[in-house]
């Protein structure tokens, strides 16, 4: 039982540790480029509160180890850890699925799908403060019942568990249905097919997240309960930024390639030669004016 909970806590300090690289990666890269947007800044809340619960995570642990259970102290540092844990999960979880939203509306064109962003985006905002106002105004933390590893006991539980799965659960299937709508009706270039190919194979992983961690909340596995709330935490930061990641390397290794196979050797007319539309010989053709265009593209 000790080994699995040791696995069970190297496995979520694993994925938050990768959610946080991605992130910090994403943030610099978007600075960098002076593209710094609003789905960044809610990628950017959703990292300073993953970072708190990777350190909530491990305090629980010192604080089961070092402080005797059922005294004040131990009561009042575990219901600190154990109210972090809960709200932030709710406002990680409504922070990277907005990102992800803004950042749908942002890459497609205007249409129906990019209309439906904003409202989507707006009623997870408006779940999450509902979610966050039942957390205070109807649970305690509990951390000297039998049921530690929940992180609050309410009043009337469940009620407002039925309330986080569903909408948990319909809001990951939203977001992965909006990559497929796109894919499914949408005229789209081969970029950014690839790009909602990418975000609909990505987001189905917090769908499975989802559904994995309220199968234990209702089952009320009090271990699994705590661990999966980590991991779906993880998973969601992590899928929030993995599409700009992955597009920064692909750019990156498509530059390098495109400066490797350039052969400075060959004089500049012949290069330009390929890419004019008029041959040469035809009183249209200028090597300057191609030139210029070459250049053009290679910085796009």
């Amino acid at each position: 039982m000790q080994s699995s909970l040791s696995g069970l806590r190297i496995g979520s300090s694993i994925a938050h540790g990768v959610a946080l690289l991605t992130t910090a990666y994403r943030l610099a890269h978007r600075y960098r480029i002076r593209r710094f947007s609003w789905d960044d800044a809610w990628a950017f809340l959703a990292f300073l509160l993953d970072a708190g619960e990777l350190i909530c995570l491990w305090l629980k642990v010192k604080f089961d180890r070092e402080v005797p259970a059922g005294t004040p102290e131990y009561k009042r540092r575990q219901s600190i850890v154990l109210w972090y844990i809960s709200l932030s999960f709710t406002l990680i979880m409504g922070s990277t699925r907005i990102s992800l939203c803004v950042s749908i509306r942002r890459i497609l064109a205007p249409g129906k799908l990019r209309n439906w962003c904003t409202p989507v985006a707006v009623v997870t905002g408006v779940i999450a403060l509902i979610l966050i106002t039942i957390k205070l105004c109807m649970c305690s933390a509990n951390p000297t019942s039998p049921n530690q590893e929940f992180p609050l006991f309410c009043t009337d539980p469940t009620p407002i568990a039925m309330f986080q799965t569903i909408a948990d659960i319909a809001l990951s299937v939203f977001l992965v249905g909006m990559p497929l709508y796109a894919l499914w009706y949408m005229d789209l270039t081969s970029a950014k097919r690839n790009l909602m190919m990418f975000l609909f194979t990505t987001s189905t992983f917090t769908l499975v997240a989802a559904l994995v961690h309220n199968i234990y909340a209702l089952k009320r596995d009090r271990i699994m309960n705590h661990y999966t709330t980590h991991i779906e935490a993880a998973i969601a930061l992590l899928v929030c930024n993995v599409h700009i990641v992955v597009t920064s390397f692909y750019s990156l290794c498509r530059r390098s390639e495109d400066n490797e196979d350039s052969d400075y050797t060959q004089p500049s007319d012949t290069r330009c030669e390929k890419t004019s539309r008029f041959p040469p010989g035809t009183s249209q053709y200028n090597p300057g004016r191609t030139k210029s265009r070459y250049r053009r593209l290679d910085i796009h």
